[in-house]
């Protein structure tokens, strides 16, 4: 995670792949190979949803007060939920939920149809440099 720059997830389950997100652009690949290039330039309600993305996990706080009705709970973990205020982004999903400790833990989204899917964030790290690796994949 770079601030500035975006997310690399590395995903182990349910097959090994990685995504990368920017502020404008999502590339996903699978085996070492780019399988999907998604690109907000060509489409702007792809261009808000990374941008929301990258918002989660940099702590955009005004973003996503912006876009959404945002409520926290507090405990041992904090949640955070997320309802969209924008009507398209309603049709994608109904809620995002956050648990947070020191950092985000799990996010969860409720899709409209009634679908969610929740994904768990393991084995963080958050390096003071980038390697010049992940400076070229968040640079592409």
């Amino acid at each position: 995670m770079a601030a500035d720059k975006g997310v690399i997830f590395e995903i182990a389950e349910p097959f090994p792949s990685s995504m990368v997100v920017t502020e404008d652009k999502l590339v996903q690949t699978l085996s070492g190979n780019v399988v999907a290039v998604m690109d907000g330039k060509e489409n702007a309600m792809f261009k808000n949803i990374a941008k929301i993305i990258h918002s989660v996990f940099s702590n955009d706080v005004q973003v996503l007060k912006d876009n959404f009705q945002v409520s926290v709970t507090g405990g041992p973990k904090d949640v955070v939920e997320l309802v969209p205020k924008d009507p398209l982004l309603s049709m994608l999903f109904l809620k995002i939920t956050l648990a947070v400790g020191d950092s985000i833990d799990s996010v969860s989204v409720i899709e409209t149809g009634g679908n969610w899917v929740n994904y768990n964030f393991n084995n963080k790290s958050f390096p003071e440099k980038l390697t010049s690796d992940e400076e070229q994949r968040l640079a592409q």
